[in-house]
């Protein structure tokens, strides 16, 4: 018996040791992630990021703000007011668009954090990489969208909290 014992303790802890060591966000029991290193899904951010030419922090910053906790990810998350889905709300012509799902039918993948990622990812990508957005402005679009932005509205606080987020991720 105790020899089981000592088998399964050591399971457990071989394989908190490999999720550590790969960064990786494991679930809780409610699906929610749990954070393990700066922040959750880590390892996703970061590869998503360097894919991406884009600050990991800055994709993180935005997903926290999103979520609006800094350790406390739903990747089941919806707005009830507008088709987003997943970690970074991502709408399903935006994945579309930037060729992480094929079509807006496949919406339910963007409950798979590496796929909302990697959406996220390559809108902030663009709206960067866009010469006439600086990162105020790509932020704010990332949030109101092309048309809304362009049409002068704006969330109050939206920019201000994923940079706050931004700057301790940094610092971190």
């Amino acid at each position: 018996m105790a020899g089981v014992i000592i088998l399964i303790l050591g399971l457990v802890l071989g394989i908190f040791v490999m999720v550590k060591a790969a960064g990786a966000a494991p679930a809780s029991a409610s699906g929610e992630s749990v954070q393990v290193g700066k922040y959750p899904y880590e390892a996703e951010i970061r590869a998503s990021g360097a894919s991406n030419n884009i600050d990991p922090d800055l994709i993180a910053a935005v997903i926290s703000w999103e979520q609006r906790s800094a350790t406390s990810w739903d990747p089941q998350s919806t707005n009830p007011n507008d088709p987003s889905y997943g970690l970074g709300q991502v709408t399903p012509w935006i994945a579309v668009r930037f060729g992480v799902i094929g079509s807006e039918a496949d919406f339910a993948q963007l409950y798979i954090p590496e796929k909302n990622i990697e959406a996220a990812s390559r809108f902030l990508k663009w709206l960067l990489n866009d010469e006439k957005y600086a990162l105020g402005p790509a932020i704010q679009m990332y949030n109101e969208g092309e048309t809304n932005y362009s049409d002068g509205y704006r969330v109050q606080g939206y920019e201000d909290g994923v940079m706050g987020y931004y700057s301790k991720f940094r610092g971190y």
